[in-house]
């Protein structure tokens, strides 16, 4: 599943690259089209952390919600949305207007479940990993499309943060795959030394 949305939003980043390269030839047509395609992932950016405040509820605990996560999302939304207006630019404006509020709601349940005992219920390991990358997911495909759209302005204060972010945020993929596959090895040679230990009629 989680291949399967990695390769999803690589698909979208090359058929965006090529249609702004190829079909697209004046800079307002594919600002235009680059900047559709950001705000959408940019919004999604923002309501990926929002899928474990189910499990943050039940639990009592902000154990799979990381702060520095919520902070820094709440603090980058404070910053570009009155970029954004006053640049009258709405692919800035309108993600960050949305991730303001949905950031600040994180920062609340943190706040309300920081010092709670944790009331932790069985989960299956397989479903957390598979909910781990979703703000990495977001992260990459929002860098992807923001780097060129900030190149397409000609706007260093969106192209730079962008333009480094996108490296960073496969260099964090690659490393959840790499852990995730380690930590699954792990899982199966402990399940196959408890087979060895058990006796056998």
């Amino acid at each position: 599943m989680v291949t399967l949305m990695v390769v999803a939003v690589i698909v979208v980043v090359s058929i965006t690259v090529l249609v702004s390269t190829f079909v697209l030839h004046d800079r307002h047509h594919r600002k235009l089209f680059v900047g559709s395609i950001s705000l959408v992932f940019s919004i999604g950016m923002y309501g990926a952390p929002l899928v474990v405040v189910k499990q943050v509820v039940q639990t009592k605990s902000v154990e799979y919600m990381p702060f520095n996560l919520s902070l820094f999302s709440f603090l980058n939304s404070s910053m570009w949305g009155p970029y954004g207006l006053l640049g009258h630019d709405p692919f800035i404006a309108i993600p960050n207007l949305l991730g303001w509020p949905l950031s600040l709601f994180q920062l609340v349940l943190y706040f309300i479940y920081r010092k709670r005992d944790i009331h932790k219920e069985p989960s299956d390991d397989q479903a957390d990993l598979e909910k781990t990358p979703k703000k990495l997911k977001s992260s990459l495909a929002g860098s992807s499309m923001w780097g060129p759209y900030g190149l397409l302005g000609h706007d260093p204060f969106i192209a730079i943060p962008n333009l480094l972010g996108w490296p960073l945020s496969l260099f964090e993929l690659v490393l959840y795959f790499v852990y995730r596959k380690r930590k699954i090895d792990e899982e199966l040679s402990d399940e196959q030394a408890d087979l060895e230990k058990t006796p056998k009629k």
